[in-house]
């Protein structure tokens, strides 16, 4: 399969986790090849987060220099990405599934990319509709909760944990990406 081949099937893979099949967590290969690949996903997530974020300022009226993008802001979200992935080893560790957290991995960055995919399409949908600000910031919390519930689907399905401990992981990771927004929305103030 070619490297674009490859990355097709697993953001296919994404999506069917998005839909909560957990048949799609198994599919994704268990070689090293695969786990670092699985970071290609990163930097087209960013630059759609970029684009999504753009969009999401301009439904709600925003001004675009409220959240600039500045190097110091990017390097927190690929530092944000990669300690999240770091707190999940600690905690499949803890919980006894080390064994298959290069899986998590494998699975949680290219879903990352099918969320930021999703939220790019309807920002793009209801900014071409010219949706009323009310409209974007409800799409924002429904796509908001959707995400939180696929990303405690894969840590559930992909580690082979309980509901409770994956809805444990899921709050420690949302709560550190809410501390890192924070920090890189105060470098992008300043």
């Amino acid at each position: 399969m070619t490297r674009l081949g490859e990355a097709l099937w697993s953001a296919s893979l994404a999506f069917r986790l998005g839909r909560f099949d957990a048949s799609a967590v198994d599919a994704f290969q268990d070689d090293d090849r695969t786990f670092w690949r699985s970071f290609w996903a990163l930097p087209v997530a960013l630059l759609l987060g970029f684009v999504a974020t753009r969009l999401m300022l301009g439904a709600i009226g925003a001004e675009a220099g409220m959240y600039r993008r500045s190097p110091a802001s990017i390097a927190w979200d690929v530092t944000g990405a990669l300690l999240s992935l770091a707190v999940a080893a600690e905690f499949a560790r803890a919980v006894g599934k080390a064994e298959r957290w290069p899986r998590y991995v494998v699975a949680q960055n290219w879903a990352s990319l099918a969320q930021t995919i999703v939220l790019t399409l309807a920002l793009l949908g209801l900014a071409i509709l010219g949706a009323a600000s009310d409209l974007v910031q409800f799409a924002m919390l429904a796509i908001g909760f959707w995400k939180l519930a696929f990303d405690w689907y894969v840590a559930k399905t992909a580690l082979q944990i309980t509901g409770g401990q994956a809805a444990l992981l899921t709050a420690v990771l949302l709560a550190l990406s809410l501390v890192l927004d924070r920090l890189a929305y105060g470098f992008a103030t300043a």
